[in-house]
C-alpha cells in the first residue's frame, strides 16, 4: 500500500484502504484488536505520554458524532477551540476539502480534521516529546464500536516513510469490515517524528523531547 506525503505526515487514500482491508481478510481470520505498544522512532525515546486525552477526543469526535456534520459540530463547540482557516486546514489534508480545529485542554493542543470524499477521515493528532506510551485507549475504543456493530477487525499491514526533510512517519491500521467480511472503514495510527524540526504551534509541546506527532484517524470507505 503506497502512503502519499502531505505536511506534517502521511495519510493512506481510501482506494489503497479498501484494497489493504481486503487483502489483510483474504489472509488471516478476523480477530479481536490487540493493543500492542506504540511503535516508536528509531532515536531513542524519553517522555512517553497517555494517550487517555487522544483517546478520548477521537471517541468523541470521530466516533460518536463523526459522520453526522451536525453532531460533529456540535460536539466540537463543546471543547476549548478554535477553527482552522482554508489555508492551515490545506497543512493537514492530502486531497480534497475539509476543515479543522484546533482544540486546547489544560495539558495539551490537537488537531481536528474532517476530510470529505473521496477520503471521508475524521482524524485528531496531538504533539508529544517522544510518543505514546502505548495506544490502549484507542484500541478499546476500537472493540466497543466493532462490538457494536458486529463486524469484524483484521490488522493491516504497517508502513513507513521519510518525508523531503519532514518526519520521519510510522503507520499502521485496523480494517473493519460487515459480517459478511465487506470492508466498510479503517482505523489508521500515524506516528510522525520530526526529530527537533517541529513546526508551529506544536513546539511547546514537544518539551525537550523529539517532537513526536500521534495521529488517530477513521476512514470511512465507499459502499
Amino acid at each position: 500500500m503506497a502512503l502519499a506525503m502531505t505536511r506534517p505526515g502521511i495519510r493512506v487514500a481510501a482506494a489503497a484502504i479498501a484494497a489493504s482491508i481486503t487483502a489483510a481478510a483474504a489472509g488471516a481470520a478476523a480477530q479481536a484488536v490487540p493493543a500492542p505498544a506504540a511503535p516508536q522512532p528509531s532515536a531513542p525515546a524519553r517522555q512517553y505520554v497517555s494517550d487517555g486525552s487522544l483517546s478520548q477526543l477521537f471517541t468523541t469526535l470521530c466516533l460518536k458524532a463523526f459522520p453526522d456534520a451536525a453532531a460533529l459540530e456540535a460536539a466540537v463547540k463543546l471543547q476549548s477551540q478554535s477553527p482552522l482557516s482554508a489555508e492551515q486546514a490545506k497543512t493537514y489534508l492530502a486531497e480534497g476539502s475539509g476543515k479543522g480545529w484546533l482544540v486546547r485542554t489544560a495539558d495539551s493542543l490537537f488537531a481536528v480534521t474532517v476530510e470529505e470524499a473521496p477520503n471521508q477521515t475524521c482524524a485528531v493528532r496531538e504533539m508529544t516529546p517522544d510518543g505514546l506510551r502505548d495506544i490502549g485507549g484507542l484500541t478499546a475504543a476500537i472493540r466497543a464500536h466493532v462490538v457494536a456493530m458486529k463486524g469484524k477487525i483484521v490488522a493491516v499491514a504497517p508502513e513507513s516513510a521519510t518525508a523531503d526533510n519532514g518526519p520521519e512517519v510510522r503507520y499502521w491500521g485496523y480494517g473493519v469490515l460487515t459480517a459478511d467480511s465487506t470492508p466498510v472503514e479503517q482505523f489508521g495510527v500515524y506516528v510522525s517524528d520530526f526529530k527537533g524540526k517541529v513546526p508551529e504551534p506544536w513546539t511547546p509541546f514537544a518539551g525537550k523531547g523529539s517532537g513526536v506527532e500521534v495521529r488517530y484517524t477513521r476512514t470511512l470507505l465507499a459502499g
